[in-house]
């Protein structure tokens, strides 16, 4: 949102400490706003009295609200030379409407004008969007067709829009061909292509194939297209696609986002709104009905909206998921769905078995960043352990979530301050009567990357830090006073005007070392990780040398050889065809993914795909074990959420692994030779 130019245009006539009002008319809109921001008033004027939503705030503050939204999803640009003293991008101007609707004659509107827009200003000192503000205010009168503040705002916007950084830029011109080319095709109302198509338009424009991915990534990061790659899986239906339009695809989501209202549902899918509805659960057959005028897949529909942490799927165990795969009644979560009627989840009081504390959005959280949380809060549940939906309680601001068979997770908006997130640690069962560090420790760590890659991807401009509440002070006050974990870190006891908060409770469920079971647990994943991608990986080298009767070092010159042979048409990313075509290609340098290409391709090994992912179950032959090497990489480490894995689950994992590498032919004593490695 940096490429922009904001226009805030508000109505002069109105108070800026009354209460912002919305007309029962734009009722669409309130999707924005949270249920505890509105209620439903009466409002007289204009000669008629009609209902609107009031929301919870003043006019002021939502001007306020509105300049929070735009500074938080904003990435800040550094202006060019000689523009200095001029606004950041993206420049926000400041327009009032209504001029001509003030009361009293010219001198008097014009101070009323002026007491306004100091208001404004006062209100916006020290704010961290005040940078973005262009200087100059506009008062407009609707009266006049030609309104000469009008005019010369217009030339304003232009004249502020020429001294962008961005607009200097210099791009190839193949690259502006390809633009133009995308531009034709949403013009024929394309929706989309498939990148056999995008590979025609950037040869038809002269951009070469080496440069396209990069074209791609600029188009997307541009907002002219939506494009994701995924690296870890080349099969991937997104790598394939690129959406034109924008809206089309906001469309396709409001589809199944907005609630269809009783009389518009068919009675074949209303249990399924309702339970969209009640738990936020998506049936994939609704969403396949819904969409089913788009002309385009619903399993890439599906992958975008998880791309946008709109929803997760719901995990069942592996032949439940095979089944529902294969009969498209899939779950999805959609929290954003979820009614504003829905009951909370209780929360436990504070005690011995809880650890409460916050995160800190200093004055500013956006109504979506907590229910994208959500959607990776559920996923991370669900590789805890946590049940398809049954281990869960999702509300709109609140939520409970299973961590282990001892442990809730709970968050919620904080409702005395509603740019607060409170979390809650809770032991439910188990050995001793508080949280396990453990346990405290990978939730910070879940929040802390969770919400520091959402903000980096959807909220550029918010910023966050955690805190313990004191407890020297709220009790009495009923204020929210928080001490940052730094500072409990830091000193046994933190200061409260002239009392002191004692930390030692703090310090030994999050910071005074690793207790003997998660080190315990650190040591059983880097053993299983160290069998799987060491000894895994040259199992698989020692296989395609013998397969192909090479050796090591010609393994360069026969890539190379093949590169326009065995690999035509095959799908590859830029570094590992920077790995693999060179003459002096090392092959301890090539990674998992990597040699099972090489074997697929190279070998003469003729098998159904369904082989390359899960092979019979009683195929114990060198390949298929090998092929379970990779998919045990792919499905149990690449997307682990931490580096621990609990001793009663690494015994029967090691247990697994230990057959599959036997298949492969390595001896029972080098596979245990994996378990005596150090953390």
């Amino acid at each position: 949102m940096s490429r922009a130019v904001f226009v805030l245009v508000f109505d002069l006539t109105l108070d800026l400490n009354a209460k912002a009002f919305i007309d029962l008319q734009s009722d669409h809109r309130l999707k924005n706003f949270p249920k505890w921001m509105v209620k439903v008033s009466t409002f007289l004027g204009l000669n008629r009295k009609c209902k609107v939503y009031e929301l919870d705030m003043t006019n002021l503050d939502f001007i306020m609200y509105w300049l929070s939204s735009i500074y938080a999803h904003t990435k800040e640009n550094i202006q060019k030379d000689g523009a200095q003293t001029r606004q950041l991008s993206p420049p926000i101007f400041f327009v009032g409407t209504h001029k001509n609707s003030l009361p009293g004659g010219k001198s008097e509107k014009n101070a009323k004008i002026k007491e306004i827009f100091d208001t404004l200003r006062k209100m916006l000192s020290e704010k961290p969007y005040e940078k973005h503000i262009v200087a100059r205010f506009y008062a407009i009168d609707n009266s006049l067709r030609n309104d000469g503040a009008m005019q010369e705002l217009q030339i304003h916007i232009l004249k502020v829009v020429e001294e962008q950084p961005y607009m200097n830029e210099h791009v190839p011109a193949p690259w502006m061909a390809f633009e133009y080319a995308l531009e034709e095709k949403r013009q024929e109302n394309v929706q989309w292509i498939d990148m056999a198509e995008a590979s025609e338009l950037a040869t038809r424009c002269k951009v070469n194939a080496a440069e396209l991915s990069t074209l791609l990534q600029f188009q997307h990061d541009t907002g002219n297209c939506v494009h994701f790659v995924n690296t870890a899986k080349a099969d991937d239906p997104l790598n394939f696609c690129i959406i034109l339009n924008q809206m089309w695809l906001n469309d396709i989501f409001k589809s199944v986002i907005t609630i269809k209202p009783p009389q518009d549902q068919l009675a074949l899918f209303r249990s399924s709104w309702d339970k969209l509805a009640s738990e936020g659960l998506l049936d994939e057959k609704l969403a396949r009905h819904v969409w089913r005028e788009y002309e385009i897949d619903p399993n890439v529909l599906f992958g975008l909206m998880s791309k946008f942490d709109l929803l997760c799927e719901m995990q069942f165990p592996p032949e439940e998921s095979a089944r529902r795969l294969a009969e498209e009644t899939r779950v999805f979560c959609l929290p954003c769905c979820l009614s504003e009627t829905i009951e909370a989840p209780l929360l436990v009081k504070d005690g011995d078995c809880t650890i409460r504390f916050f995160v800190d959005f200093a004055g500013y959280l956006p109504c979506g960043l907590f229910f994208r949380l959500m959607v990776r809060a559920i996923c991370f549940s669900q590789e805890c352990g946590g049940r398809s939906g049954r281990d869960q309680h999702l509300s709109r601001y609140s939520a409970k979530f299973y961590i282990d068979q001892d442990h809730h997770l709970f968050i919620r908006i904080y409702t005395k301050d509603r740019s607060f997130l409170e979390v809650m640690v809770v032991r439910v069962a188990g050995d001793g009567d508080y949280p396990s560090p453990a346990v405290c420790q990978m939730i910070r760590e879940f929040l802390m990357a969770a919400l520091t890659d959402i903000c980096k991807i959807w909220s550029k401009g918010v910023t966050f830090t955690f805190g313990i509440p004191c407890d020297q002070c709220e009790a009495e006050t009923g204020r929210l006073h928080l001490h940052t974990f730094d500072d409990c870190i830091r000193a046994s006891r933190v200061p409260c005007q002239e009392r002191r908060m004692a930390t030692e409770r703090f310090q030994r469920l999050f910071v005074k070392g690793f207790d003997h079971v998660y080190i315990q647990e650190k040591k059983n994943f880097h053993m299983i990780q160290s069998l799987v991608i060491d000894l895994g990986t040259e199992q698989m080298r020692k296989f395609f040398l013998n397969q192909i009767q090479i050796s090591r070092g010609d393994v360069g010159r026969y890539l190379i050889n093949e590169q326009h042979g065995k690999f035509k048409g095959v799908r590859l990313f830029a570094d590992q065809k920077l790995k693999m075509f060179r003459i002096d290609a090392d092959i301890t340098s090539f990674d998992i993914t990597i040699m099972m290409l090489l074997i697929r391709h190279c070998c003469g090994i003729v098998c159904p795909d369904k082989f390359w992912t899960n092979p019979d179950k009683q195929d114990n032959s060198e390949l298929a074990n090998l092929v379970r090497i990779r998919e045990y990489r792919n499905m149990n480490l690449a997307h682990h959420p931490n580096s621990r894995i609990p001793s009663n689950e690494f015994e029967d994992e090691w247990k697994k692994l230990t057959a599959i590498f036997q298949g492969v032919g390595v001896p029972i004593d080098d596979i245990n030779t994996y378990r005596q490695i150090a953390v």
